[in-house]
């Protein structure tokens, strides 16, 4: 018994995996090796970008959650893939050293989109309706027509400004690099830089919109942090108190949920980034290379060993939104009055949605001031609870607002410490 008991704990102590983890490995995407450096959420589909000191580089995709993965590299140059984008049922893949590349049927064909793109380096790309941007080590290249054509944007960019991230708010693009952030209001015609608030964090990983907030990771010579924006990226505060002392790799938002990937950790904020809960048992100690969430999922991907891997975990786990009749749909709009009330340090709060649509729940203060978002996203029709943790909070009266779809209701509650 005591020979079996060893080799059990032996097997456990070299996996380093967790009997209960809550993070499912998925089915190896690439054949190749390769670190996974993109990850993109197109509905229900996943892609997967990887790039390897070897040449070799891959795109797969998933409709599965990880159980099988398309390989659909074949079709575009060698290169280290940097970069994903995609506008509905076009993706465009962007290759170090290759260009850019566009499919319209999930890789069963690719088109070269190079004709004015002198610089091929790939670092980032924006793709929507009107817009298509490509971040290269030579700057950045604009296109208004897809991709076919490609004009050079440096205007109001510094020297060594590398872009590999990009957010849209509004009528605002954001670019991120080496650099730190710039901001555009004419789509992309000129820039202004615009990192007022970040201090000496100027090496910009990704950016995550949440509603009217737009998040940054960026890092410095030592370790990364969080910053928010209210105002469309023209200024920065801190919303990393409590992040390891790590570089920052991706950020993500879901819901009312922030995800922010350090090199070896996942963490969550329900709080806009005052605080930070880490979310990463389950995951080896492995390098992360990407993270993204999908309606459903989280993703992580890494390199294990040279072989790119991918990790899942479902949003339910983390997330304190709870369907209470899965399946059903109310044919009222409510919001109920919380309980307990009064309540400390925590109270759930219910509400019903006759119709899908893009809700939030906010708790504001006396004097009319945002302290908590609960939620804040496209929420499916029925009905639902969440828990309000308010221990950061002082004793006294708060209103909570449901807003969205035809719908602006509030109503009061108190918290006694």
């Amino acid at each position: 018994m005591k020979r079996i008991l060893l080799i059990v704990i032996f097997a456990l102590t070299v996996c380093q995996i967790p009997l209960f983890s809550q993070w499912v490995l998925t089915t190896p995407p690439f054949s190749m090796q390769g670190d996974i450096k993109k990850l993109l959420p197109i509905g229900t589909t996943i892609f997967a970008a990887s790039q390897s000191s070897f040449g070799a580089n891959g795109v797969s995709y998933t409709t599965d959650n990880g159980t099988s993965w398309t390989d659909i590299s074949a079709g575009f140059s060698n290169g280290g893939v940097q970069a994903l984008a995609a506008n509905g049922t076009i993706l465009q893949v962007g290759v170090f050293g290759s260009g850019v590349f566009r499919t319209t049927n999930n890789g069963t064909t690719w088109t070269s989109l190079n004709n004015g793109l002198s610089n091929n380096m790939i670092k980032g790309l924006y793709f929507d309706d009107s817009l298509f941007l490509a971040g290269t080590i030579g700057g950045l290249y604009i296109s208004t027509n897809d991709g076919d054509d490609w004009t050079i944007s440096n205007d109001g960019l510094t020297e060594f400004t590398y872009p590999n991230a990009f957010a849209r708010t509004g009528n605002v693009i954001l670019l991120g690099a080496g650099t730190g952030v710039f901001r555009s209001t004419n789509e992309g015609a000129t820039w202004t830089s615009s990192s007022a608030g970040m201090g000496d964090n100027k090496q910009v990983g990704d950016f995550a919109v949440m509603g009217t907030d737009v998040f940054v990771c960026a890092n410095n010579i030592s370790n990364g942090s969080v910053f928010r924006s209210t105002d469309a990226g023209l200024t920065w505060t801190s919303a990393g108190a409590g992040l390891p002392i790590q570089y920052l790799i991706s950020i993500t938002a879901s819901g009312s949920s922030l995800f922010a990937a350090t090199i070896s950790k996942v963490l969550q904020s329900t709080d806009l980034g005052a605080s930070w809960n880490d979310i990463s048992a389950g995951l080896p100690n492995l390098v992360i290379g990407a993270l993204t969430s999908s309606v459903t999922d989280l993703f992580v991907g890494h390199s294990s060993g040279g072989a790119g891997l991918v990790w899942r975990r479902a949003l339910s786990e983390v997330m304190s939104l709870k369907n209470l009749e899965p399946g059903t749909v109310p044919s009222d709009l409510t919001l109920s009055q919380n309980y307990p009330n009064p309540f400390n340090p925590s109270t759930t709060i219910s509400f019903s949605l006759p119709e899908s649509g893009n809700y939030s729940i906010k708790v504001f203060n006396t004097l009319g001031q945002e302290v908590a978002q609960l939620m804040n996203g496209q929420i499916e029709g029925g009905s639902y609870s969440l828990t309000f943790d308010a221990s950061k909070l002082t004793s006294g009266l708060y209103v909570y607002t449901l807003q969205g779809k035809n719908v602006n209701i509030s109503k009061k509650m108190i918290l006694t410490k």
